[in-house]
């Protein structure tokens, strides 16, 4: 058995050199398939650290129903105490909105003290 040491390091997510802690995964994916109909994701993007909640979230959509989801935005901020805002582009598939918002960032050992951006703009 080892002494206690008599200083330790511990990165905390600045590359090049990021912690792993248990349960924590990083994952990028890509999905191949049929064209896509009706609205269209076109990507999402929240968090800036594994071992956080993320605050800010960001999907960028085409396609149907754009109307429908700049109208609705405004009463889901309201009703879930966030912020954020949209801004229409022209995209890949046409016209595209880019969806922000902004949510409540903490350490994943405390979610409860946050407000995670990711899961309220997937459930928006």
């Amino acid at each position: 058995k080892r002494p206690a040491p008599d200083w330790v390091f511990s990165p905390d997510s600045s590359f090049p050199i990021v912690t792993g802690q248990a349960g924590l995964a990083v994952l990028k994916t890509d999905f191949i398939g049929k064209e896509a109909t009706g609205l269209i994701l076109e990507s999402f993007t929240a968090g800036q650290a594994t071992n956080m909640i993320p605050a800010a979230a960001t999907a960028v959509v085409s396609g149907e129903n754009l109307a429908k989801i700049e109208a609705a935005f405004p009463d889901f901020l309201a009703k879930n105490g966030l912020t954020g805002e949209i801004n229409e582009s022209a995209g890949d598939n046409g016209t595209s909105l880019k969806i922000s918002l902004e949510g409540v960032s903490t350490h994943a050992s405390v979610p409860w003290e946050g407000k995670n951006g990711a899961c309220l703009l997937a459930s928006f």
